[in-house]
């Protein structure tokens, strides 16, 4: 039996990357404090978002006293399980591993270019 494959080393050399236009833009959501399955879902923003959008998100955990202060690596265990762009919005679903709520937020990247 053989161990995990050494993961593949992939030079920004041999990708084709996105330029990354005006029509792209980034975003935060507080949540407040929540646990277990939550659905925000970002609205506008300063582009149109439509089905075609390229959406990423990540969660993290923020200072519960400090709503929009630096996000941090906490014990919880925090993930985006799924991101729905749909015309003028991003439906989010979200999974917070923790027996008390939290105070979390999502950060989105929305790129139309």
């Amino acid at each position: 039996m053989s161990g995990p494959a050494a993961p593949r080393k992939v030079s920004l050399d041999d990708v084709r990357p996105t330029v990354i236009g005006s029509q792209s833009f980034a975003a935060r959501i507080d949540l407040g404090l929540l646990k277990g399955v939550a659905d925000p879902d970002l609205l506008g923003g300063p582009t149109p978002l439509t089905p075609d959008s390229r959406v990423f998100a990540s969660i993290a955990e923020y200072p519960a006293d400090k709503p929009g202060a630096p996000k941090f690596m906490g014990s919880a265990k925090m993930s985006v399980l799924n991101l729905v762009p749909y015309h003028h919005g991003v439906l989010t679903r979200i999974f917070i591993d923790w027996p008390q709520p939290l105070a979390a937020a999502v950060d989105f990247l929305v790129i139309n270019d």
